[in-house]
Formats: structure tokens, C-alpha cells, sequence
């Protein structure tokens, strides 16, 4: 099979990219649950649900109007635990025994997991979609700039919709589905199989024909002169 960094191949996935919209692949999506952390959920509730799924983030709505207000990571709670924690925990020279310092860290790891989301840091570890726009947003485009923006690299991107209105009376957000970029690189996955599948059939093929063409020739080779 051909590496995906052959220039054919390279350009044939992104042309597959930018031909298929983001509407058109999820539709082909079969229905599933998106895991949303609310403002309120605890750190450890939290990253239960990240463990559960199998992601590495997830958007955090508002418990106010249900807005996405970021995306929380795995990377996100340990930069805040590890700011919060006392440095010399975290090293071997502090003086005191391994056991004294690991039963600090679980002390403090508690206390933390009980923090809710609202008092952590959490940056963007995704972008956001609105679901009338995925009509004419190829994936090439939720792959740069979406994933690969400028500022930083992003996991997810969030579809969200319109959802009647909140208690103030304006529009209400709710994410209808998250694509990662692991969705996307099994998409181009699958076509390199197809590609493979493809090039293996025409080989086949070619051979067959190579085969009846040489059967054909012996064939006539044995008939007599007189006959033909």
C-alpha cells in the first residue's frame, strides 16, 4: 500500500477532503451520544466521562443558557493540578519520604477532582460549527484552519445547533455532534483501503488479461496452416 506521503496519494486525500462536506460525512455518521461536561460537573466527574468515551476533551456548556464556553482536556487538569499543587511534592529532593509525599498528592488530588469546572482553567482544545453552515464547510476546511488554526493544533470541532431559547430569552446552543481528528484520519484511512482495493482489481484484472491473451495466441499457434 502506497505511504500516504506518495504525492498521488497525498493529493487524491485531499482532494477526497475537500470534496465531502462536513453535512455529507455526518451523514453517514451512525447516531451516537455526545459527551458534553457541564460548568457545574466536578473535575473527577469529569474526567470519568473523558475515560468512559475514550476522548481526549470534551465541550463544556453553560448551566446558565447551555453556550459552549470551551473545551476541557485531559492536559487541562493536569496544568492546573500541577500549578496548584506545592512544587516540592513534585520533587524528589524535598526531604520528605516518598510516602509522606504520595499521601499529600492524593490528599491534594481529592480535593481537586472535587473542584468544578467553573473554577478551572480550561482552554480550547476545539473550535465550533454551526450545523446550517456544514453544508458548504468541506472537511479540508475542519482540517485547516479548524484542527490546524494558526494559534494552536485542536482535537474536536463541535456542530451545534440552535435549541429553542434560554430563561433570559435568547437562542440556546446544543452540540449535536464532535468530530476528532481521529474521525477524520480513519476517513481518509478508509479511502486509502479503497484506493488499495482498487489498484489490487485492476492489477487482477490486467493479469487475467495478460493470461487469456497468452492462451489465445498458443491457441492459434497450434491451429494448421491449411485450416486458418
Amino acid at each position: 500500500m502506497a505511504a500516504l506521503g506518495a504525492p498521488g496519494l497525498r493529493d487524491a486525500a485531499r482532494s477526497l477532503l475537500q470534496s465531502t462536506t462536513l453535512g455529507a460525512y455526518l451523514a453517514t455518521r451512525p447516531p451516537s451520544h455526545v459527551a458534553v461536561l457541564e460548568e457545574k460537573a466536578s473535575v473527577g466527574d469529569a474526567l470519568r466521562t473523558l475515560a468512559r468515551h475514550k476522548i481526549l476533551s470534551a465541550p463544556v456548556v453553560s448551566n446558565v443558557n447551555g453556550d459552549v464556553v470551551g473545551f476541557f482536556s485531559g492536559a487541562d487538569a493536569l496544568s492546573a493540578f500541577t500549578r496548584g499543587v506545592q512544587p516540592s511534592l513534585l520533587r524528589d529532593n524535598s526531604g520528605q519520604s516518598a510516602a509522606s509525599r504520595a499521601d499529600e498528592l492524593a490528599s491534594a488530588g481529592a480535593e481537586f477532582c472535587a473542584m468544578t469546572l467553573r473554577a478551572v482553567p480550561f482552554g480550547g482544545d476545539g473550535v465550533l460549527a454551526y450545523t446550517a453552515r456544514a453544508a458548504s464547510t468541506s472537511l479540508h476546511d475542519v482540517v485547516t484552519p479548524g484542527f490546524l488554526s494558526d494559534a494552536r493544533c485542536n482535537h474536536r470541532l463541535a456542530v451545534w445547533d440552535l435549541d429553542g431559547v434560554d430563561e433570559a430569552g435568547e437562542a440556546a446552543m446544543r452540540v449535536t455532534a464532535v468530530v476528532s481528528q481521529s474521525d477524520v484520519v480513519r476517513r481518509v484511512r478508509a479511502f486509502r483501503v479503497i484506493c488499495a482495493l482498487l489498484r489490487a482489481c485492476c492489477l487482477f484484472a490486467s493479469y487475467c488479461l495478460l493470461i487469456a491473451s497468452y492462451m489465445l495466441f498458443q491457441c492459434c499457434e497450434q491451429v494448421p496452416a491449411q485450416a486458418r
